[in-house]
């Protein structure tokens, strides 16, 4: 990460920037070390990193901010972003208001994208090639690799076609792959993917405390979006029959982050526009004193979820220690159902 930055680095270099300040975003699900990691990737590059935010946080604020004349001052739109990316899906529901946005949940699968659509095309396939000619080319990393990029074209024609071709010249020991493969048989296939995609939205709607009829819209960000199956899962959940595709999938993230730090640098006027957002992961304290004549451990205290999951942030939430004496030993971690 810190080598890529160096790169972006040389653009701020070449276009004169008079700023080094940047704001990064991360997966919800991230954990502290993970953002420390990117923070310090960040220092490498000479970056200085003002704040790193969720990617759906980012996707709410370029949603909210560009939108101030169509939202109201006092009734709150909720809005659904579903983000189904190549490697992850994040569901994430806010509410909207004018000068104001609030992240009511997050909920994530990082091993749910439409890479995960491929791998089981290219399980079945490689399944019949090898009952065919006796060698399994998912047991060569190069030829893997060419039925990946192969089946991931594929999955994107069956987005718009009722079948699609998958060719594959000399894949393995001078033979060739050939499949057509129609929609209804691709969807078979990713039947599985496709159960965990429904259990995580209707975790999502419930992890809110709505229902689906006070969701107003549902917007969707992502490649994997655009395929029929998926549409027709969200909608069935969300009970909606028409999905938004109103924000650029490429460029959402980014312009939120960008936005974001606009408004925290001195270097631009932005008009004021407050985020709540909300904490993924419940955070624990505990703390223990130990006497300095005796060496002896006084018993220890613990405050679980000090920092509840859904909990609204920023927050400053105080803490007050029985016992000031003696050596005093603390720990801050995630709870066990983080």
């Amino acid at each position: 990460m810190a080598f890529y930055l160096k790169k972006l680095h040389e653009f701020y270099v070449k276009a004169e920037a008079t700023t080094k300040d940047i704001v990064l975003t991360i997966p919800s699900y991230a954990s502290n070390t993970e953002r420390q990691a990117l923070v310090d990737a960040c220092d490498i590059a000479g970056f200085r990193c003002l704040r790193v935010i969720n990617e759906s946080t980012a996707i709410a604020y370029n949603y909210g901010f560009f939108r101030k004349g169509d939202l109201s001052k006092e009734q709150e739109r909720i809005v659904a972003f579903v983000d189904f990316g190549h490697s992850k899906t994040t569901v994430t529901i806010a509410g909207f208001k004018q000068q104001e946005a609030r992240i009511i949940c997050h909920r994530s699968n990082r091993n749910l994208g439409g890479r995960d659509l491929d791998y089981a095309v290219a399980a079945k396939l490689g399944a019949e090639f090898a009952a065919k000619h006796g060698d399994n080319p998912m047991e060569n990393p190069r030829c893997k690799l060419r039925m990946y990029e192969t089946i991931e074209k594929a999955r994107k024609l069956l987005s718009g076609d009722t079948e699609a071709m998958i060719g594959i010249d000399y894949l393995m020991n001078e033979e060739d792959l050939n499949r057509k493969m129609k929609r209804e048989e691709f969807e078979q296939l990713i039947d599985p993917q496709m159960t965990a995609l429904t259990a995580l939205l209707r975790e999502a709607v419930q992890a809110s405390g709505l229902t689906a009829e006070q969701i107003n819209f549902v917007e969707l960000v992502g490649d994997g979006t655009r395929t029929p199956i998926v549409q027709a899962i969200i909608k069935q959940v969300f009970e909606k029959t028409e999905l938004q595709r109103t924000l650029n999938s490429l460029e959402c993230i980014a312009r939120g982050a960008s936005l974001n730090s606009a408004m925290m640098t001195p270097h631009f006027n932005v008009q004021q526009f407050t985020m709540e957002d909300y904490n993924n992961m419940a955070v624990s304290v505990n703390y223990q004193f130990t006497d300095l004549e005796t060496g002896e451990a006084k018993d220890p205290k613990e405050y679980r979820n000090f920092f509840d999951q859904g909990q609204k942030f920023p927050l400053v939430q105080q803490l007050k220690f029985d016992n000031k004496e003696g050596q005093m030993s603390i720990k801050i971690d995630y709870s066990d159902t983080a």
